[in-house]
């Protein structure tokens, strides 16, 4: 019986590591990326759940190989999990990053 109480202490314990984990990685990518201006341009944008660095969802783009939150999302119209279940995408870009996240001043999905 106490090796229950045991494991049903210890298991959700655990499963918080590995969220905090993924969130820790996430973080020293978008940190590895300075701040800089954007210019136009093609790149490719999706769901973090599917990229294996972000592990979570919501709307990121490719910048310099690296995935970065799309901070303004709402503003470009955009669902918190645009891309979710769809797989990645290509979209017309310009910006800024800026504090590990991009701030979009243009934005244009491409078909």
């Amino acid at each position: 019986m106490r090796l229950l109480l045991l494991l049903g202490l210890t298991l959700p314990l655990a499963a918080c590591g590995s969220e905090v984990e993924a969130e820790a990685e996430a973080n020293i990518e978008a940190a590895a990326l300075p701040d800089m201006t954007v210019s136009t341009g093609v790149h490719t944008v999706q769901c973090g759940c599917s990229i294996e660095s972000v592990g979570a969802c919501g709307n990121y783009v490719e910048i310099d190989s690296h995935f970065v939150e799309i901070s303004n999302s709402q503003d470009l119209g955009l669902g918190a999990m645009e891309w979710c279940g769809s797989g990645p995408a290509k979209a017309e870009v310009a910006g800024e990053v800026k504090d590990g996240a991009f701030v979009a001043s243009a934005f244009e999905i491409q078909e």
